[in-house]
């Protein structure tokens, strides 16, 4: 499923898609490769907030504990941003804020979340100087 959504994205017909999903590339913090695929996003002004859907089990997020580097492929335009990813016990209100947002966008995706402090959350800032991309509407 991964490939295909990121052939769709990545094609003419991408708007099909892509008021809803971005290609998301993190470098491994060990591997030093670069991985890319999907994710839902929730657009908040300069910044993406990205919910990691069972966070516990997932481990892309963990490259992102610390401020990094990624690049994102939003509405057939690539951006350069920075990374951070958040844990509801750590990182309380970044979670909440991030969750908010979320939920505006997507009122039925998180519904399910059992606990905030279970909860990841990745926020990119997109880089000023990037190309500019239309609000999520």
């Amino acid at each position: 499923m991964n490939r295909w959504l990121t052939w769709l994205l990545r094609a003419q017909v991408s708007r099909l898609v892509d008021r809803s999903l971005v290609l998301l590339s993190v470098t491994g913090r060990r591997s030093g490769r670069v991985s890319t695929f999907p994710v839902q996003y929730a657009r908040h002004g300069d910044a993406l907030w990205i919910y990691v859907g069972d966070g516990a089990e997932k481990t892309w997020w963990r490259n992102l504990t610390s401020r990094a580097p990624v690049q994102v492929l939003l509405r057939r335009a690539v951006h350069e941003g920075m990374a951070q990813a958040f844990r509801g016990r750590r990182r309380p209100q970044e979670v909440g804020e991030g969750l908010r947002d979320y939920r505006a966008r997507y009122p039925r995706e998180v519904r399910r979340v059992a606990s905030e402090a279970d909860v990841v959350m990745v926020r990119v800032d997109l880089r000023p100087d990037s190309p500019p991309a239309e609000a999520t509407p």
